[in-house]
Order: C-alpha cells, then sequence, then structure tokens
C-alpha cells in the first residue's frame, strides 16, 4: 500500500512539474482602418506562433513570462517582402497595440495551463 501511494505521488508530481504554461492571443489586424483579421491562438510559452494574412503579410511572435503580471512579446512582421521586428510588453488580460507601417496589431493575452 505504502508503495502504491509513493507511486501515485510521484506520478501526480510529475503530472504538475510538466503542465506548461500557455497563452490565449487574441489579435486584432488593421491595414490603416480596415480590419484584416480577428485570430485567436493558443500559444506555448517560449515557442513561436505565425500567422498569414492575404499574401502581404506574415506575423511571427514569441510569448515570453516577463513578470508575474505580464509577458514580453518579439514580432517578425513580414509587410510586403519587408521584415520588421518590433517588440512590446503586454499586461496579462489588458489590451495593447502596435503599429508598423500601415499594419496596427492589437493584442489581448491571458495565461492558462494544460
Amino acid at each position: 500500500m505504502k508503495n502504491k501511494i509513493i507511486i501515485l505521488c510521484t506520478l501526480l508530481f510529475t503530472e504538475l512539474v510538466s503542465a506548461q504554461d500557455n497563452f490565449m492571443v487574441d489579435l486584432k489586424v488593421h491595414n490603416n482602418s480596415e480590419l484584416l483579421g480577428t485570430p485567436s491562438l493558443m500559444v506555448e510559452k517560449n515557442k513561436q506562433a505565425s500567422i498569414s494574412i492575404s499574401n502581404s503579410y506574415t506575423i511571427s511572435f514569441t510569448v515570453t513570462d516577463y513578470d508575474e503580471n505580464s509577458v514580453y512579446i518579439p514580432f517578425k512582421l513580414i509587410i510586403d517582402d519587408k521584415e520588421h521586428n518590433p517588440s512590446m510588453l503586454v499586461s496579462l488580460g489588458k489590451p495593447a497595440s502596435i503599429e508598423v507601417d500601415e499594419l496596427k496589431i492589437s493584442v489581448l493575452i491571458s495565461k492558462t495551463s494544460t
């Protein structure tokens, strides 16, 4: 019986340690005032995510913990074959936006666990 309890505790601890923090990322992408899309992505911490909108825009980013209430996001934006690399610090649960050329990206990020 004691061995079964130890094995169960070990399995539970392993599951807790291996649980990854994920982020729900809600985006709004505008070209000037035209809404191009509103994708939502579940993104694993420190893993790159990427979306393409029409043939003109590619948005790649990584969500990294900054502190308990905010994340750091470096972007790689391809706009009409030109690369831009802005970054932003975003408070969890609060909207933020960034503009590069005619492209405006608004983000709302919340933390989830799997």
